[in-house]
């Protein structure tokens, strides 16, 4: 075969899997870069190690499910991650008294409150 009529490798057509993932990851960034940029939040949050598993969830629950409100996020789930985060440090709290450590935190009026 002559070497002016073969195919090279960068003008073969793209699989249509890669085409499919390209424009469904261009409709996902447009949608995400909206929601950033319209409501004025840090561009850092597309980084963020929260997004993907966000992502994954919405994926998984599907379309028909709403996102939550903002009484819910300040309300419902806002105390269930303070008692997440509260169960977590109580399970350091054994360690930490054979270890003698001591939590201190500064509240902002020059006091030391041990946790």
């Amino acid at each position: 075969m002559d070497h002016v009529f073969k195919r090279s490798k960068s003008s073969k057509q793209p699989k249509l899997t890669t085409s499919f993932l390209k424009n469904a990851k261009a409709k996902l960034g447009k949608a995400m870069s909206k929601l950033i940029l319209h409501e004025a939040l840090p561009a850092r949050i597309a980084e963020s190690p929260f997004l993907q598993p966000v992502l994954q969830v919405a994926a998984e629950v599907g379309k028909s499910i709403r996102g939550p409100s903002a009484y819910e996020v300040t309300g419902v789930y806002l105390e269930k991650e303070y008692n997440e985060i509260q169960e977590w440090v109580n399970a350091f709290k054994p360690i930490w008294e054979k270890r003698n450590v001591t939590i201190m935190c500064y509240d902002g009026k020059g006091l030391e409150i041990n946790i």
